[in-house]
């Protein structure tokens, strides 16, 4: 199992890459 700050550093790199794109979001 993948430690915290392993996940942390994840998480941070789908922020950063997903920062200045476009995202498709579907409204209810």
């Amino acid at each position: 199992m993948p430690e915290g700050h392993t996940i942390r550093r994840l998480a941070d790199d789908h922020a950063e890459r997903f920062a200045g794109a476009p995202v498709r979001v579907s409204s209810p």
